[in-house]
């Protein structure tokens, strides 16, 4: 069953994973967390299990219409093109920024497993 124009959000970190699934107007429907998700440190059994535990407690009507994931460390692990009908990814530290100072201008600073500062 597909959600129909949904889209999920993975920020996939060195400590938890977690997923986002919004409607095509922005609207919230869901959130889930999961464990480790950087697959450099975990590995990509374990990265690829949180993305799916993370999914599906963010939303358990099926698979969203397009998945992007912000990882840690950059590396997706192979299966996650199967999470979504289209799957992007890229580094987290652009998604943080965009999130965090979507509202105005300010200063970020990452520091967790990695960092970074905007």
């Amino acid at each position: 069953m597909s959600l129909g124009q949904c889209y999920a959000g993975i920020d996939a970190g060195g400590t938890s994973t977690r997923c986002v699934v919004a409607d095509a107007r922005g609207s919230i429907l869901g959130r889930g967390q999961a464990g480790p998700g950087n697959a450099l440190i975990a590995g990509h059994d374990q990265v690829l299990a949180a993305y799916r535990g993370a999914l599906a407690a963010a939303s358990d009507a099926g698979q969203p219409d397009h998945l992007h994931i912000a990882a840690a460390g950059t590396q997706v692990p192979p299966g996650a093109e199967s999470l979504a009908a289209v799957v992007t990814s890229g580094n987290d530290a652009p998604a943080a920024f965009a999130g965090a100072l979507l509202h105005g201008p300010g200063v970020i600073a990452i520091a967790g497993t990695g960092s970074a500062v905007y």
